[in-house]
């Protein structure tokens, strides 16, 4: 997302506040590196070295190391050979998020708590255009199920989440689906495909609307930030089953290219109209010593976790609240 909205107005609402107040200046000691992986090392003796973003992390015995699908060994993170249909060796050139801390026993070098590691975040949602022996192609595109132990697909499920056996069950021509993974010049490689149980004409696309989102300072928040939004809107249930009454609601902050969490909301069937399900809350800001993550964001991010076939998405620039 390159354009971002004026930070003057609202981006510094609550980093000011907190300057005013005299944050307590405690020193950081986590450090978050994400992108693509630079090198991957292992001197005789010693667990491996990750580079991302110019900076080289030790793992440690307790480094948690995964994929969306996986847990890996130190021996996996080091495998050379290329995922399906690509041609690093490995992990390299993948996407890493990590978090780490200083090592103990040399405050200069990095030590890792957690790495999560994927080759791409690639996304595909459309019609299903092909199906032959339990294969599928989406949109023309052909998608097929990783293999690879690092990264391997999960059971193909329909929108409820129940298991799919494409060979003996092919979903109808016309009907949608998704899958996530990455395109690799021919096919779609994917490590979770969703499928419709239903016809795209019997199914009415997912929608979410964001009615209000600001932010205010709030000294009783109890919260280092002291700085929360609070958020207002609706989803449609027209893809969901009669019995089904709420919707989980994931909220992110969007700085740019990045996007963090701040919490997650259920959406209720509304006894006023049924066919859609409410959302409103307050959210805390997480206590960061990052000049931006304390400040209070510009735009918002909600993702309807339960939609079909995939999270459906909506964005709202964030005002000052009255």
């Amino acid at each position: 997302m390159k354009n971002r909205p004026d930070l003057t107005s609202v981006g510094a609402l609550c980093a000011v506040v907190l300057l005013a107040a005299g944050a307590p200046a405690e020193a950081q000691t986590t450090t978050y590196l994400r992108g693509r992986v630079q090198s991957l090392s292992q001197a005789t003796g010693q667990l491996p070295v990750i580079r991302v973003g110019g900076v080289n992390v030790s793992l440690t015995p307790t480094t948690a190391l995964n994929t969306p699908t996986a847990s890996l060994t130190p021996a996996q993170l080091l495998y050379t050979t290329p995922f399906a249909g690509t041609t690093n060796a490995g992990f390299l050139s993948s996407r890493a998020v990590v978090e780490a801390r200083p090592n103990p026993t040399n405050s200069a070098a990095l030590v890792a708590n957690s790495v999560y590691l994927v080759p791409a975040e690639d996304q595909i949602l459309g019609r299903i255009t092909a199906t032959n022996g339990g294969l599928l192609s989406i949109e023309g595109v052909p998608v097929r199920a990783l293999t690879d132990v690092r990264l391997p697909a999960l059971p193909t499920v329909n929108e409820a989440g129940a298991p799919v056996n494409l060979a003996a069950t092919q979903p109808a021509l016309g009907s949608y689906a998704s899958a996530q993974g990455y395109h690799e010049g021919r096919v779609f490689r994917a490590y979770e495909i969703v499928v419709s149980s239903q016809s795209a004409g019997n199914v009415a696309p997912p929608t979410l609307t964001v009615a209000s989102a600001c932010a205010k300072y709030d000294s009783s928040s109890g919260s280092q930030s002291a700085c929360r939004v609070e958020v207002r809107g609706s989803v449609s249930l027209r893809h969901a089953a009669p019995t089904v009454n709420t919707q989980r609601i994931a909220v992110y902050r969007v700085d740019g290219e990045v996007e963090a969490p701040l919490g997650t909301l259920t959406a209720v069937r509304s006894p006023q109209a049924p066919g859609e399900a409410r959302f409103s809350g307050r959210l805390d800001l997480p206590e960061s010593y990052d000049p931006v993550l304390r400040s209070a964001p510009t735009l918002l991010k909600f993702v309807n976790l339960d939609a079909y076939p995939l999270p459906v998405s909506g964005t709202a620039v964030v005002t000052a609240c009255e």
